[in-house]
């Protein structure tokens, strides 16, 4: 079964109060350009979530906004 942040997510079961500031991250980011990733997910009948989507379900969620980051490109990650 897919997990998806909307089923994973429900404010009024997880003990948020309204104070809480929410921002929906999306991880792996390199691998939706990875071709063995889109040939495996499309002989599932699946495909990578797309920017707009995920940008709609943080709304949804009333989160902050949406960022995405890749630890193999270090795509939005500040290295210490």
């Amino acid at each position: 079964m897919r997990h998806t942040a909307q089923q994973g997510y429900d404010k009024e079961n997880c003990g948020l109060d309204s104070n809480r500031i929410i921002l929906l991250v999306g991880t792996q980011s390199d691998l939706r350009s990875n071709f063995n990733i889109l040939l495996h997910l499309a002989q599932i009948g699946e495909a990578p979530v797309q920017e707009i989507q995920a940008l709609k379900m943080a709304d949804k969620i009333g989160a902050i906004g949406y960022v995405e980051c890749s630890g193999v490109t270090k795509m939005n990650l500040k290295v210490c």
